[in-house]
């Protein structure tokens, strides 16, 4: 099967091709922050830590911020160890967005709903526990999309029937995993893998986006083409907190790229080191697809589950979503690379990065290492719905289980500009 591929903006996360024939329909969904709303679903398994323990469970909703700065402002507020406080997945800043988090009932002032600038704090119960991803069964989506182009309506019914034979989508990590206006978190995880912390620092200070504030833009500009740490800082935005925090490191310690880095939160290191290891699994599912590989089938060397039972496939095989999926690894130091065709794809993208799964144990900052997982694909898109609003917008409703993005969906149906993701 031929793909239609992916505009170059997304081919550099690792996405580089679409699973559905649908011409689509244009448009953005971010002009206001009321175009997209996300919702978190407790899982039902969370009733038994309910009600008592050391742990306040909070809805945290919030608009215009993400979820990691809006943590930090917790952590701060509270003086509670970012470490502490429990949440289940990141959510986008240009949204509303409902999500819950645990912070450890010492730390509070008192169980009350606490608000801030962007966002606030509304207690449900104690928690026996930190809250992690494996108590949220998945996210509800709506979102408004403007602008698209005149005669959607059939575009969208044909998507629907796409949708209803494909049985789902390639689980790819979405553009915020990445950075939408400057896409760069994977390329200074794959730096830091490979320990070239000066190429690390390039890409966090400089590496300019067009598509960024001017004053931003020049300030990385100039870093990137002078290297001047004293002269960077005093033209680079107050807002850019962690790009000052590494050249102020460098101001007094000239050279010293491994201490600048390590000045950075843990959490944001992690989140660099994900960011690619993101981007590989990426990158072997846009191969899968490449081979001709249809998004529900299998191939020699795949792990298949079904329930909890897990089945290693020695041959080709059509799965079915409804009760079944692929797990794929998201390699990390730990993973074993499947035999047969699985493991062949694999290998070809770490070929091509000429990477070991060795470099993701990083003795340098241990804290920081990634042991590996697996991801399910495909992901299926429940409960999809849609409804007119005007002659150029419409308003999608879907859920999707937890960990996938709902921007993955949205590209298949509006096939645009991604910067309008």
């Amino acid at each position: 099967m031929k793909y239609i591929k992916a505009p170059q903006i997304e081919a550099s996360i690792g996405i580089k091709y679409y699973v559905t024939s649908t011409p689509g329909t244009l448009g953005e969904f971010r002009r206001l922050y009321e175009d997209f709303y996300v919702k978190e679903i407790l899982s039902t398994n969370i009733k038994r830590f309910k009600g008592e323990g050391g742990h306040v469970l909070f809805k945290l909703v919030k608009k215009g911020i993400d979820t990691f700065s809006a943590l930090e402002a917790i952590s701060k507020e509270f003086n509670v160890p970012f470490r502490l406080i429990g949440y289940s997945g990141m959510k986008d800043a240009h949204a509303i967005t409902l999500q819950y988090i645990t912070i450890p009932l010492k730390y509070l002032h008192e169980v009350r709903v606490y608000e801030f600038e962007n966002f606030k704090l509304i207690p449900i119960d104690l928690f026996k526990r930190k809250l992690s991803s494996r108590d949220i069964q998945g996210n509800k989506f709506v979102v408004t999309v403007r602008n698209c182009r005149d005669g959607y309506e059939d575009i969208i019914k044909h998507f629907i029937h796409e949708l209803k034979i494909l049985k789902g989508l390639p689980s790819f990590y979405g553009h915020q995993r990445f950075g939408t206006i400057r896409p760069i978190t994977h390329i200074v995880g794959k730096m830091i893998v490979n320990r070239k912390w000066f190429d690390a620092i390039l890409n966090i200070v400089g590496n300019p986006s067009p598509h960024e504030s001017e004053n931003a833009h020049n300030a990385r500009k100039y870093f990137q083409e002078t290297l001047d740490v004293e002269g960077t800082l005093k033209i680079l935005p107050k807002r850019l907190t962690y790009e000052r925090i590494v050249l102020e490191h460098l101001l007094k310690h000239p050279n010293d790229y491994i201490g600048a880095i390590r000045r950075l939160p843990f959490h944001i290191l992690k989140l660099f080191v994900n960011a690619y290891q993101s981007y590989l699994f990426n990158l072997i599912l846009s191969k899968r697809l490449e081979l001709g590989l249809n998004v529900n089938e299998a191939v020699d060397g795949d792990i298949v589950v079904r329930g909890v039972q897990y089945e290693r496939c020695s041959k080709r095989k059509v799965i079915d979503p409804d009760f079944e999926r692929i797990l794929v690894p998201v390699l990390g130091y730990d993973s074993r690379i499947p035999s047969g065709s699985s493991g062949e794809i694999i290998n070809e993208v770490l070929e091509v990065e000429g990477l070991t799964l060795s470099n993701f144990k990083i003795k340098e900052i241990p804290q920081i290492s990634c042991r590996g997982t697996l991801r399910p694909t495909p992901m299926v898109v429940h409960n999809f719905a849609w409804s007119p609003l005007t002659r150029n917008s419409y308003r999608v409703r879907f859920m999707l289980e937890r960990g996938m993005y709902a921007t993955i969906v949205l590209r298949e149906l509006i096939k645009g500009d991604p910067l309008k993701y």
